[in-house]
């Protein structure tokens, strides 16, 4: 019964969301030096309003070294326009990867998200 309620709140807030703009735009962003791939997470707002949200960032590398994952997560407010820096995870160059970025409301209901990867290792 709990859980049929539960599925039904989940099921108003998202289409609450029908039909109007999403209000934030999640974006993982990679950037390459010698030695690191750098994964940073961004939240930039779409809304006319100021909002606070939640993010979760994983971040799952592969190498020859073995296996890790890096799970992230906090609580951010955001201006209207605003773009903000959520959370930055750094990996091996070289190792497979993939990332996911998702932003909910406070009340747990998905508005974004984002993802990246390289599936091989590269030499």
């Amino acid at each position: 019964m709990l859980l049929s309620i539960l599925h039904l709140l989940v099921l108003g807030c998202l289409l609450t969301y029908q039909g109007r703009e999403i209000p934030c735009e999640a974006k993982l962003l990679l950037e390459h030096d010698e030695t690191e791939l750098h994964i940073t997470g961004y939240c930039r707002s779409q809304s006319s309003q100021p909002a606070s949200y939640r993010y979760e960032l994983q971040v799952a590398k592969r190498s020859r070294g073995g296996q890790a994952t890096s799970r992230q997560s906090g609580e951010f407010e955001v201006m209207p326009g605003q773009t903000v820096r959520l959370s930055h995870v750094a990996v091996n160059a070289g190792s497979a990867y993939t990332g996911q970025l998702r932003i909910y409301t406070r009340a747990g209901v998905l508005l974004a998200r984002d993802s990246v990867g390289q599936t091989t290792p590269t030499p």
